[in-house]
């Protein structure tokens, strides 16, 4: 004789809640992960459609031309006529005044370089020939022009030592001359002024006397520029 069947009791509504969402999870898992697998690569940055392009160089910018060289830089030269100067009147004037005892006269050239810094170096060839040192101010030359053939030391014949003043000598014998020269673009009483090109010729006077002083001799100068360094400016 059997008993009666126990009946199983009807299970709560919570476990069968949780049981509901354990079979969801177990279930959704592999859906989901296909999905995000499908979904990942499109997660990726596209690669450029465009092919990128290169940095520009570096600009360089060209070094700024050299300013161009004052108006009076270059070689000057100009053909004059040397002639005796001495005062012909007046008492007590020299023997050798009135009575030119001659030398130091006649044609020569004068040359002439000027460089950036003003200095005036050149020579005076002819007639005689002197060296010319000097400078340019204020657009007036002014120079010094001695004797080229410096005097021997006392007692060495072969003139004067290495150590000497580097400056043209001064040069005393009766038989050399010294001097100067005045001279400024187109004369002392022009107008004309730079900026012109080419420049208006360095105008002036040349006055030399020998070394005792009994002849003078002086000279009419014009200078013209004959050659100037590329990039001489037309102005000071």
């Amino acid at each position: 004789m059997s008993g009666p069947r126990l009946r199983r009791a009807a299970p709560q509504p919570r476990s069968v809640l949780l049981l509901l969402r354990a079979r969801a999870l177990v279930i959704g898992a592999p859906i989901f992960a296909l999905a995000f697998g499908a979904l990942a690569p499109s997660c990726k940055r596209a690669p450029p459609t465009e092919e990128q392009a290169p940095a520009p160089a570096p600009t360089t910018i060209p070094e700024p031309p050299p300013p161009p060289l004052p108006w009076f830089v270059g070689s000057w030269r100009g053909e004059l006529e040397l002639e005796a100067a001495a005062p012909q009147e007046g008492a007590g004037l020299p023997k050798e005044w009135t009575e030119d005892p001659g030398g130091g006269l006649g044609p020569a050239t004068l040359s002439v370089t000027i460089d950036a810094e003003r200095r005036a170096s050149g020579t005076l060839e002819g007639a005689l020939h002197l060296q010319l040192r000097g400078v340019l101010e204020d657009d007036v030359l002014r120079a010094q022009l001695v004797s080229d053939d410096p005097p021997a030391s006392p007692g060495n014949d072969d003139g004067p030592s290495p150590e000497a003043d580097p400056t043209p000598p001064q040069d005393t014998a009766p038989s050399s001359f010294r001097g100067t020269l005045v001279a400024s673009p187109g004369g002392a009483d022009s107008k004309e002024q730079a900026p012109l090109d080419p420049p208006p010729p360095l105008v002036g006077t040349l006055r030399l006397s020998s070394g005792d002083s009994l002849r003078i001799r002086h000279a009419r100068v014009s200078l013209e520029r004959t050659s100037a360094p590329r990039g001489t400016a037309p102005s000071p």
